[in-house]
């Protein structure tokens, strides 16, 4: 299965039913045919909001204008994550001084010791066809959550490292890559 593939559907469940209930009929989609892990992810204004457990109770879950419920397969290397390695949110966005606006299709990706700003370029490259003059174009930064503003990094550095630094006691870490002005 592409992980970056999108459909929209709709289902019915129990009044009092759980995510992990919503996760057991989404199950049976052929989209989802032999993922061994789901997750509900809630997107707020093209941002990774938050990962919704499986005992959360679905009447729970609001949905704003610019809300949108996500189910994904958690890639195989997210099953477990060491001590040297984060699952981290990567946003796409634009903007200026007076603020960045994401846009796209957020997802999670998992951060090693060796990964660089130039493997997110790459992984989004791939994902949108970009071509290498767009994509000289851009530059990542590294927030302490989804609408912090970033530290932008340059390509070669290692990201687990700033991720640390700039974001002690933040429970959500975001990588953004934005056009260069």
């Amino acid at each position: 299965m592409n992980p970056f593939t999108l459909e929209e559907k709709s289902f019915v469940t129990l009044k009092d039913g759980t995510v992990a209930d919503l996760m057991q009929i989404v199950a049976q989609e052929p989209l989802f045919e032999g993922a061994e892990k789901l997750r509900l992810v809630e997107v707020y204004s093209s941002k990774i909001y938050k990962i919704h457990g499986d005992a959360t109770p679905l009447k729970s879950l609001l949905a704003y204008a610019y809300t949108a419920f996500r189910v994904e397969e958690i890639p195989e290397d997210q099953f477990v994550v060491g001590e040297e390695e984060m699952i981290v949110a990567v946003n796409h966005a634009d903007g200026d001084t007076y603020g960045l606006h994401a846009h796209g299709h957020p997802f999670f990706w998992k951060v090693t010791e060796s990964t660089k700003a130039s493997d997110i370029i790459a992984i989004i490259q791939e994902m949108v066809k970009a071509s290498d003059a767009d994509v000289e174009k851009w530059k990542v930064g590294v927030s302490r959550f989804s609408i912090a503003k970033p530290q932008f990094v340059s390509n070669d550095e290692p990201l687990l490292p700033v991720i640390k630094r700039i974001c002690v006691g933040s429970s959500s870490p975001t990588i953004v890559v934005k056009r260069k002005n």
